[in-house]
């Protein structure tokens, strides 16, 4: 596998340089200053799954060759995007559980982290904004993520695993949060369930480096109601801060 994506990567990259942010540009120009289009791309993954993880122990080098290969391409992709005018990348990795990390701190900081150092620092020098994302409870990586690499955008934030804008805001206060209501409440809860809770989110906040909404994916049987009381939850906080 390592050996084919090799000879592939060339491929990709020309690709990456081709298409990425060519829709999202799109989209930006027909809107105008109305909404802010992002874009997904740049992200890495070690993989979850018995095999990957089984790989780093038994072909490090072949893992690492592999993850050099997706690093090119992800730099090509963020050049590609900030050509295009494109201001914001979602990008990440999914990596955890509400428990933790699927893996190690320690193969975190040996595979991972030298990695994304590299795409935050490309991110700066194109003047991006990357929004990492993963669900999960990150507290064992999280000041690799925010403070060594210094990722400036934090998405899927769970609520639920005890990543709250509460405590996220406390250790790392320059974060950029985006959204961190519990998918969970908003699908079982009441309506006043979810307006309560955005509040309490809105507030914890402090006003700013957050975008409101819900964690992850709104989930299927979602009462519409809720998130109609989520997104008045956001507009009656801006009118209290605008007041105040």
């Amino acid at each position: 596998m390592a050996r084919q994506a090799e000879k592939d990567v060339e491929q990709r990259i020309a690709h990456a340089s081709d298409t990425a942010g060519v829709s999202e540009a799109r989209l930006q120009e027909r809107l105008g200053d109305s909404m802010l289009v992002v874009a997904g791309g740049a992200g890495l993954s070690l993989g979850l799954d018995e095999a990957h993880l089984i790989a780093t122990v038994l072909e490090p080098g072949a893992v690492e060759d592999m993850l050099e290969c997706s690093l090119a391409v992800g730099l090509a992709q963020l050049k590609a995007i900030a050509r295009r005018g494109i201001k914001v990348v979602l990008g990440g990795g999914d990596m955890a559980d509400k428990n933790g990390p699927i893996y190690s701190p320690e193969m975190f900081a040996h595979f991972m982290l030298p990695r994304w150092k590299k795409l935050g620092t490309c991110c700066r020098e194109l003047g991006l904004h990357y929004v990492w994302r993963s669900d999960g409870n990150l507290w064992n990586v999280s000041d690799m993520l925010f403070l060594e690499a210094e990722m400036p955008g934090f998405g899927e934030v769970d609520f639920d695993a005890t990543m709250t804008t509460a405590r996220v805001r406390v250790r790392y206060p320059n974060l950029v949060i985006w959204a961190n209501l519990s998918g969970d409440l908003l699908r079982r809860g009441t309506a006043e369930d979810a307006y309560r809770h955005s509040m309490e989110l809105l507030a914890a906040s402090q006003g700013r480096r957050y975008f409101h909404g819900c964690s992850n994916t709104v989930l299927p049987g979602t009462p519409p109601e809720n998130v109609k009381a989520m997104m008045k939850a956001r507009d009656d906080f801006s009118r209290q801060l605008a007041g105040s």
